[in-house]
Parts: structure tokens; C-alpha cells; sequence
């Protein structure tokens, strides 16, 4: 089975950091859904909370705040 190539700056389970421009900035999250809409694209985000296998989701997260993770360590 080959894998789907989206029309999407990020593809699902790509790990990102999104950054919501107000100094609320999440690293390490990973794209769980890619979703189109006329001219806008948006990603649901996997954010890791808790202990290692506690996660919540961000539902339709827009495309401007998703970014490539940060190299900070």
C-alpha cells in the first residue's frame, strides 16, 4: 500500500510546534488530520499532556500557526 502525499505544508503524524502568536507556543505536537477547506487548510493537532501516552487533540487548528518544530533545546 502506498502512502497518500497531501497538498499540505505538514502530513499526517509530521511532528510539529504551533505557535499561536500570544506567547502560547506547544512543542512536539503531531498532525492527526489534515482538513480542506475553499482556500484554507487546517490540521487537527495531537498535543502531549501528562505522562507519555496522555493526549488531548486541538480540532482545526489553522494552517498559520502550525510551524516546524523549534531546534531549542
Amino acid at each position: 500500500m502506498s502512502e497518500t502525499t497531501l497538498p499540505s505544508a505538514h502530513q499526517i503524524g509530521a511532528i510539529v510546534d504551533v505557535d499561536f502568536q500570544n506567547s502560547k507556543y506547544l512543542k512536539e505536537c503531531q498532525v492527526s488530520a489534515v482538513k480542506f477547506t475553499e482556500g484554507k487548510v487546517f490540521y487537527d493537532i495531537k498535543v502531549p499532556v501528562g505522562s507519555i501516552n496522555d493526549f488531548a487533540i486541538l480540532e482545526n487548528v489553522d494552517s498559520k500557526c502550525v510551524v516546524e518544530p523549534a531546534d531549542i533545546n
